[in-house]
């Protein structure tokens, strides 16, 4: 009896707990790749930043292949010490911090067009990347849902507190 309560705890868990999602690009995967002046430009998706209606995103910065075409030439030699400023579709500037090669930035979690602009050793370039929000989590607040593990928990240990009980008083 009690292995079936227990059971059936772990079920409750499983569907209350969230899927693994492979929310646009993977959540965390490439969302850009090009070439633009002298350099390669990798933007990877963004993730919700805790506490915030922010997502973060990560460029990563390299010089671009001899050749100009991408994966003829890897690795790339790695660019730091650039400045990259990103334009968001509002027109605000703000300026991605870099440690080595890899630049975070964060933005509102809406789909946008932004404006990536750097300048380093090798020369200037810009472009525009389009960026999304992560998908799904209105607007980066914390998800709906929170509520619903600690309820079905609470739920499986009731459950499992009365079938105790019960074999207690039958003992």
């Amino acid at each position: 009896m009690i292995r079936s309560a227990l059971a059936v705890v772990a079920a409750l868990l499983g569907l209350a707990l969230p899927a693994p999602s492979a929310r646009a690009h993977g959540a965390e995967g490439l969302a850009y790749q090009g070439v633009s002046g002298p350099y390669l430009i990798s933007v990877f998706d963004g993730r919700a930043l805790e506490g915030s209606d922010l997502v973060e995103y990560r460029l990563v910065l390299t010089q671009d292949p001899k050749d100009g075409q991408l994966g003829e030439q890897a690795p790339a030699a790695p660019v730091a010490r650039a400045q990259v400023v990103i334009t968001d579709a509002k027109g605000a500037n703000t300026t991605a911090e870099g440690i080595g090669n890899v630049y975070s930035f964060a933005l509102a979690d809406m789909a946008q067009t932004v404006k990536v602009a750097v300048d380093a050793a090798h020369g200037r370039t810009v472009l525009a990347v389009a960026v999304h929000g992560i998908e799904g989590s209105g607007g980066g607040t914390a998800d709906r849902r929170d509520w619903l593990v600690p309820a079905v928990v609470a739920g499986g240990l009731l459950l499992v507190v009365g079938v105790l009980r019960r074999r207690i008083v039958r003992s």
